[in-house]
Parts: structure tokens; C-alpha cells; sequence
């Protein structure tokens, strides 16, 4: 009982905001069932699938970002200026291959998905970069412990998402639903870049010389 009252909140407000990011990929799947055919469901189905296993591994940076400066703030900008280069550059080196080799990809489950999920893995590899600076910017807020106002951007920012990705499959279908999550997860992550470089740029505190200065 002592655990749950110490920590009961600061674990739900950690929950909270997992859901506020997370839920726009189950959120955009609804969507795209709603709103196009049956048959390119499968398509759009299966490009998702292999753009979100795609990007795992910059997520992962982001969250290795927490666990190392957790309870230790002065080392935030060190690993920031880390794990921000290199996130995005395993992020552009994904979107490159999958630009030039989406069709291989796909053709793994059957030709027809080459043929009709190109187009939409393409476009859904593009939300990788503003997923870079939305994970840095979340674990930035998780160790300055200003999980309710993460959890409050985030929130718009999903629902943001949610309402560019509806808006492009009602008037383009299947390719206007990736256009619009892709543009508005892009404009989210240019509105969030300047918080995430703020830490980024900082100067890191200079540690005292034991030895004293020399005369």
C-alpha cells in the first residue's frame, strides 16, 4: 500500500501519457477501416505494420534516452545531443531504403501488396522523422517530470493527427489518409522541434576543478 500511495499517481500520469502518444496507430488503423475498401484495407493493413517495425529502433533510442538520465538531469543534454543525430539519421536512412525499396518489401506478402501498398509505405515511412522529435521531446518532458503537460500536447497533437488522417481518407482514399497523417505528424513535429533543441543547445554545467586552479 505504501508503494501505490508514493507512486500511484506518478505511474498513472507515466500511463497517461503512453496512451497519448501511442493510441494514434490503433486510432489511424479505425480510421482507415472506416474509411476505405475492404480490399485496400489489407494493403494499408500490412504498410503500417512494416513502416512501425521499421521505425522501432529510433523509438528505442528515445526511450533508452529516459532510463539513462531518469533521477539525473545534468546529463540530459549530453545524451540529447546523442540520440537526437543519430534517431534522425537511422530514421532518413529508413525512409531512403523504403523509398527505393518498398515494392521487395511488400512483395514478401504477395505481389498484389507490391503493386497496391507501395504507394501508401512510401508515404507512411514520412511520419518516421516527426516521430523522432515527438519521442525526444516526450522523454525530455518524462525527465524534467512535467509528465501533465506532455500528456496535454500530446493529446492535442493525436487528435491532430487523427483529424489530417480523416480529412485525406474521405476526399483521397487510402493515399490522401497517408498524405494527411504524414503532413500533420510533420507539422506537430516541426512545433515541437524548438523545445526539444532548446536542450539540445544548452550548455552543460562546467564541474568544478578538484585540484583547484593552477597559478
Amino acid at each position: 500500500m505504501a508503494l501505490t500511495r508514493r507512486y500511484g499517481v506518478l505511474s498513472l500520469k507515466h500511463h497517461v501519457l503512453n496512451l497519448s502518444i501511442n493510441s494514434v496507430f490503433y486510432i489511424v488503423g479505425v480510421i482507415a477501416a472506416l474509411l476505405i475498401l475492404p480490399s485496400q484495407l489489407a494493403y494499408f493493413s500490412t504498410a503500417l505494420l512494416v513502416e512501425s517495425t521499421a521505425m522501432v529502433i529510433p523509438y528505442l533510442l528515445a526511450l533508452s534516452l529516459f532510463a539513462e538520465i531518469s533521477g539525473d538531469q545534468s546529463l540530459l543534454h549530453r545524451h540529447v545531443r546523442r540520440t537526437l543525430p543519430l534517431g534522425l539519421a537511422l530514421c532518413g536512412g529508413i525512409v531512403i531504403v523504403a523509398e527505393v525499396a518498398a515494392p521487395l518489401v511488400l512483395r514478401i506478402f504477395g505481389p498484389a501488396y507490391a503493386v497496391n501498398g507501395t504507394t501508401a509505405l512510401r508515404l507512411l515511412v514520412l511520419v518516421g522523422p516527426a516521430y523522432v522529435i515527438k519521442d525526444h521531446y516526450v522523454a525530455i518532458r518524462r525527465a524534467q517530470g512535467r509528465l501533465g503537460h506532455a500528456a496535454k500536447i500530446m493529446a492535442v497533437g493525436t487528435c491532430a493527427e487523427a483529424v489530417g488522417a480523416t480529412l485525406g481518407g474521405i476526399y483521397w482514399g487510402m493515399t490522401g489518409l497517408c498524405i494527411g497523417w504524414a503532413v500533420t505528424a510533420s507539422c506537430e513535429g516541426v512545433l515541437l522541434l524548438p523545445a526539444v533543441l532548446r536542450v539540445f543547445h544548452q550548455d552543460s554545467p562546467v564541474e568544478p576543478d578538484p585540484g583547484g586552479s593552477s597559478g
